[in-house]
């Protein structure tokens, strides 16, 4: 593992299904690829889905908590702070367009224990950042807002029509297909689906109420048809999440 202030470069190889919550925030932005085995990152906008062979940016500041399993689940991370150089961005969490020659070089940089970072390390981590950027989609604040607007309608207004939505955000409906597209990865029905099953996680978590007074509160049309998108959203089921408490 190489270290200072400002990087953390680390490869992880383990086994078996692993879990990480970072909805505190991520403390790093972090370039990573999955070598082997498959993951999920489940956010408030959405699923981003990996598998082998993936390259892709966590940006810092990023809620969201990570699933992997596989036989051999081989991980490499990227970890750093800024780029100290006058190119900062503010991107968004995104799977990067990634060729044989760019995994090559994110492998070879030297990632030993106890070692410090070395010039060799950035020069290579430089080069392959440099290779990336131009990738990054950058991210729209007015966008955001406005994402996070209809999420919060949506969580106070459980039985609400996209129509209700735009209005309550102050926008069209067509232009509310648009944003939540390019801003949160789905249609607006889509992330209000999110939206409802990340509120049943809380209710099966800390109350008792059944899965069908749940289904009921939330505005599903039945219990089964909760379960049926509650399994499309969290890749889970709220028997799963009532049992163990968490995603």
């Amino acid at each position: 593992m190489y270290l200072n202030c400002n990087f953390k470069f680390h490869r992880t190889v383990r086994a078996g299904r692993h879990y990480y919550d970072n909805r505190r925030g991520a403390p790093m932005h972090y370039l990573s690829y999955l070598i082997s085995g498959e993951g999920r990152i489940v956010s408030e906008n959405g699923t981003v889905r990996l598998g082998a062979g993936d390259v892709f940016y966590i940006p810092k500041g990023y809620r969201y908590q990570s699933f992997w399993q596989g036989e051999k689940v081989d991980f490499l991370s990227l970890g750093f702070f800024e780029t100290g150089t006058r190119e900062e961005f503010r991107s968004r969490l995104q799977v990067i367009p990634a060729d044989a020659s760019l995994r090559e070089a994110m492998l070879s940089i030297p990632m030993e224990r106890g070692c410090t970072v070395t010039c060799r390390s950035l020069s290579l981590f430089y080069g392959v950042l440099d290779r990336v950027m131009p990738h990054l989609t950058q991210g729209d604040e007015r966008e955001d807002k406005i994402v996070k607007q209809a999420k919060i309608y949506i969580a106070e207004h459980p039985r609400c029509t996209v129509p209700e939505i735009a209005a309550a955000c102050g926008i069209s409906e067509p232009y509310l297909y648009v944003v939540f597209r390019r801003a949160a990865g789905g249609t607006p029905n889509e992330i209000k689906q999110r939206v409802l099953c990340e509120m049943a996680v809380d209710l099966l978590s800390a109350t008792e109420l059944r899965v069908e007074d749940i289904s009921e509160r939330l505005g599903f049309s039945s219990s089964a048809y909760f379960r049926k998108i509650f399994k499309k959203q969290l890749g889970t089921t709220p028997l799963s999440v009532r049992k163990f408490g968490s995603l």
